[in-house]
């Protein structure tokens, strides 16, 4: 937990965000076995699932493991606790969070991000320091709400049958990706997964995810990271590409199992915010 009064939370589809900031797990379904997306399903093992193609299910947080985050957070002498989370629109982790909280009402500050992955990440962790600059619950919430506007994520999936699975695209909106030897790309802004045209070719693909990075940048962003599927070796060059084209050295990560189980293997993604907040 944070030293600071206010303490940060966020979920297990966040990305990097610092030790302090402790995360509540979504759920992974394996076959009859379910695990929380945490280290009790090691990435090797989700690795081989979205590999063979074996499908992975999901499931939100419970309400009962975000009131456990929230008062282990006040027994340590939090006074405020604020939640940030993975897009309302994209899962019910949300309002999970919020019928949490009722039980400490003005305590916990629950902000959908509109975000996933390292675009979430960058969230949590600026609100971290915010709380260790002093700043207020009720201060870092609204910080949350007008920053969220400036992350974003654009993706390149090899197929949009796991999203369409699991809802988070709809049939006349994944017709796109259905058409043999398509590439779909994807972006992620304002909470909601949309189409955004197609290519023939990874390498296609990962010019499309530079130039959404060179636009970001060109809007203020001053942070990247550059996601992958059980694919490292197209993130490392796509993470070249983006240092060269867009002057920025970017993050390399791995999709976190949940959102790897919606996009699949063979997904590469690039993740943007502005700059960090100022120090007072």
């Amino acid at each position: 937990m944070s030293t600071s009064r206010v303490v940060l939370l966020t979920d297990s589809t966040a990305g990097s965000v610092p030790a302090e900031v402790s995360r509540v797990p979504l759920h992974v379904h394996a076959g009859d076995r379910e695990f929380l997306d945490d280290s009790t399903f090691a990435q090797d093992d989700a690795d081989a699932y979205v590999r063979s193609g074996r499908p992975l299910r999901t499931s939100q947080p419970t309400q009962a493991q975000f009131s456990e985050a929230y008062a282990q957070a006040f027994r340590h002498g939090a006074s405020d606790v604020v939640v940030v989370v993975l897009s309302a629109r994209l899962s019910g982790t949300h309002h999970q969070a919020v019928l949490a909280g009722r039980a400490w009402p003005g305590r916990v500050h629950v902000v959908d991000s509109y975000a996933a992955g390292q675009a979430l990440g960058y969230l949590a962790t600026d609100a971290w320091t915010l709380a260790n600059q002093g700043a207020s619950a009720v201060t870092i919430a609204q910080w949350l709400v007008d920053a969220r506007a400036r992350v974003g994520a654009e993706f390149c999936v090899e197929s949009l049958e796991r999203l369409l699975a699991g809802g988070r695209l709809t049939l006349p909106m994944g017709s796109v990706g259905q058409r043999l030897g398509i590439r779909p790309m994807l972006s992620l802004a304002g909470g909601v997964i949309r189409p955004h045209g197609a290519v023939r070719s990874q390498q296609a693909g990962k010019a499309r995810l530079v130039a959404a990075a060179r636009r970001a940048r060109d809007n203020g962003a001053t942070r990247f990271t550059v996601h992958h599927c059980v694919s490292p070796t197209d993130a490392e060059h796509l993470a070249d590409m983006v240092e060269t084209e867009v002057g920025i050295v970017p993050m390399v990560s791995p999709l976190s199992t949940v959102l790897a189980a919606h996009t699949g293997a063979g997904t590469l993604a690039v993740a943007w915010a502005g700059p960090e907040p100022r120090s007072n």
